[in-house]
């Protein structure tokens, strides 16, 4: 069939762009764990072409949907296909927002280790790349765990937030008393 190429096209820049999606959250939290400002070039640098490659995408999914007028089985993958590269390009978006946070964060003095943010990050990743392996087999099974490990990622994030919480109130009340 004509259109499987495409498909398969298609699925390697989707995987690609996933994985400069990823190594812009690893470089944007690493900054943040390490107090160190370098990771952030790597974020900054790969940006706009994710941005690039979702506009990209995007056309060539288009491009093939009217080209191929795909029967109903490919045409639910390309769908898929244009979800998944509309949600890692926010992922791009969301590792760029995390940067401007560590640039800020990065100039005071370090308020604590940030021990649950790498957890979180971790099996963040491992959502993503998950993720592509179902875009990749179809595996339904694999697609309810990640769904299931969101939960996890909600936790950590609001026991983060706790904490840094109890910090900043702690901190006041230190300064209050100088």
């Amino acid at each position: 069939m004509l259109i499987k190429p495409k498909l398969d096209e298609i699925r390697d820049n989707l995987i690609k762009m996933a994985e400069m999606s990823m190594t812009m959250i690893e470089n944007a939290v690493k900054a943040i764990v390490e107090h160190n400002p370098q990771p952030l070039k790597i974020v900054e640098e790969l940006e706009p072409k994710v941005d690039e490659m979702e506009v990209e995408n995007e056309s060539m999914i288009i491009t093939t949907i009217a080209r191929y007028q795909p029967e109903a089985k490919y045409l639910r993958i390309l769908v898929m296909d244009l979800f998944v590269n509309r949600d890692l390009e926010r992922i791009g978006d969301h590792a760029e927002n995390i940067k401007e946070q560590a640039e800020r964060i990065i100039e005071k003095p370090k308020l604590k280790e940030y021990v649950d943010l790498p957890i979180m990050t971790e099996i963040t990743l491992n959502m993503v790349k998950d993720a592509i392996k179902c875009l990749e087999t179809l595996d339904t099974e694999l697609a309810r765990d990640v769904i299931k490990r969101d939960d996890k990622v909600d936790a950590l994030n609001e026991q983060i937030i706790r904490e840094l919480y109890t910090y900043m109130v702690e901190d006041l009340k230190h300064k209050s008393r100088n």
